[in-house]
């Protein structure tokens, strides 16, 4: 707003209202009534600077990151679901092994947060733990293998420590612009009494929910249905399901022990992958153009729909393909499901319906 309000065009303002009112008076730079002006030009250049930035940080749309957050404690929204979070993972162990002691595993350092119990494998049992990773965000999602230990772990008798897999996928922090639209969303669709906005703001409050459905008296009246994704807008594990489970309504009794109010009967389920195969022909912009990026975009385009469209529109499948630099013309697109028990994908050049609890994963895309 105040961007022209330069030290140059302050100054000169200052010294054309001195010509204009006696022209005798010098006003050249080095003059007696330029070091006089000078400096005040200065400090009002400073002054509406720090003006300007006060008015965009009154307002989300234009505010930084810490404006943001203020505004949304005004509001109390909370700002912890925007920052990232560490992922949960299991593994097992032919001992037991300290709580809190310290493990390596590729790239990343877990620490034993709690024992789940015994798992058996390949008749052998093992003690399975929980394990945090020390690095939050979503990239350590894939990490697995042996576990080195780090610390003092509570036994000379280990020979097998195993990271098994990722249960909750930690979560990126937002992005300055992801935050500001949910803010203006969560002004848009108010909250209260336990109403679907109510039920969605505690749900995008729960780490690790990427996406979800909500569906009220699915099941009678005061019963709701919960179905959710991963960080990843994929199917979450059992354990992440039954963690969602315990904290909106535990047992799904309805007696009001999570966020679900008494008399609310929720039940939480994952949602489930449709895994799908992309074909189509290709006009390439070069004889060395690199078309490894179309498989990102297309599984970044189908988390952007996941629980949001129920189709999986052809034409847009296409565009997505052709915002490819590698790519001049694409023809003859379609798409299929994929199954691991099927030997055969049948294609169709038409939209595809998604299930109602179905999430769109790229399995594959190929060059017809």
């Amino acid at each position: 707003m105040y961007e022209n309000y330069t030290y140059e065009y302050i100054l000169k303002q200052i010294l054309d209202r001195i010509s204009t009112s006696d022209p005798s008076i010098d006003i050249r730079e080095g003059s007696a009534i330029w070091y006089a002006v000078a400096p005040v030009a200065l400090e009002l250049a400073i002054a509406y600077s720090n003006y300007d930035l006060v008015n965009k940080e009154s307002f989300v749309g234009t505010a930084t990151r810490e404006g943001i957050y203020r505004a949304c404690e005004d509001i109390g929204l909370s700002t912890e679901q925007f920052e990232a979070s560490a992922g949960r993972f299991q593994g097992h162990f032919n001992v037991e092994v300290s709580i809190g002691s310290r493990w390596a595993c590729g790239a990343y350092i877990f620490v034993v947060d709690s024992k789940v119990g015994m798992v058996t494998i390949d008749d052998v049992e093992y003690h399975k733990y929980e394990l945090l990773c020390e690095t939050a965000g979503s990239q350590t999602q894939y990490t697995n293998g042996t576990l080195k230990p780090i610390t003092e772990y509570g036994s000379n008798q280990l020979k097998v420590a195993v990271l098994d897999s990722c249960i909750v996928v930690g979560e990126n922090e937002k992005s300055d612009d992801a935050v500001r639209r949910y803010y203006f969303e969560y002004i848009a669709n108010k909250s209260e009494g336990a109403n679907i906005a109510q039920y969605s703001l505690w749900l995008n409050e729960f780490n690790g929910v990427g996406a979800h459905k909500i569906i009220p008296t699915w099941n009678g009246a005061n019963t709701v249905k919960v179905a959710v994704l991963n960080e990843n807008k994929e199917s979450p594990t059992t354990e992440f399901v039954a963690s969602v489970q315990d904290y909106l309504d535990p047992n799904s009794e309805g007696l009001g022990e999570g966020k679900a109010p008494i008399g609310a009967v929720v039940t939480v389920v994952g949602g489930t992958n449709a895994y799908l195969d992309v074909k189509a022909t290709l006009t390439l912009a070069n004889s060395n153009a690199d078309i490894s990026d179309i498989t990102t975009k297309l599984r970044d385009y189908f988390r952007q729909i996941a629980y949001k469209k129920s189709i999986v529109n052809i034409y847009e499948v296409a565009s997505v393909i052709l915002s490819s630099n590698s790519v001049s013309d694409v023809n003859n697109v379609q798409i299929g499901r994929w199954t691991s028990d099927s030997a055969t994908v049948n294609y169709s050049s038409t939209n595809l319906t998604l299930g109602e609890f179905e999430t769109p994963v790229l399995h594959q895309f190929y060059t017809a």
